[in-house]
């Protein structure tokens, strides 16, 4: 993707809006298909994770503010990790674990459509930079 590490993460998050979506109908094939369901559901949450912690919170921060852009975003997903067993246990409590699955589709669509804002972001760490005619980077 030519260093933008939006349009992975937003492909990513639409991909677990459609397997937060099909979940309930995988979860009803047994074990195998749960397993293969909550699988798919790890690999497409940890890799936007992943994503919009490290790297590209360096990329959207500059060189000197990197650090805190990581920061502020680790914590808003610390607080999201507080905050969600109440929600999963009250939403599926009172609407039941299928409608749970398909509120987490409305959030992950919500998600890749806001790293999709910045699809074209480009990384400045791996683009050369040139200072009096030589190359710095």
């Amino acid at each position: 993707m030519q260093s933008r590490r939006f349009p992975v993460g937003a492909v990513m998050m639409w991909g677990l809006a459609l397997v937060s979506f099909l979940h309930p109908t995988l979860a009803a094939h047994g074990r195998w298909g749960n397993g293969i369901g909550i699988g798919l559901l790890g690999m497409m949450t940890y890799g936007p994770d992943t994503l919009m912690s490290g790297a590209a919170a360096q990329d959207t921060g500059s060189a000197r503010f990197a650090a805190t852009t990581a920061g502020v975003i680790n914590g808003v997903g610390s607080a999201g990790q507080l905050l969600s067993p109440y929600v999963v246990s009250s939403v599926a409590e009172k609407y039941g674990w299928d409608d749970l699955f398909y509120l987490f589709v409305i959030f992950a669509l919500i998600g890749g459509g806001l790293l999709a804002t910045k699809w074209n972001h480009r990384s400045t760490a791996t683009q050369p930079s040139f200072e009096g005619g030589r190359r710095t980077g």
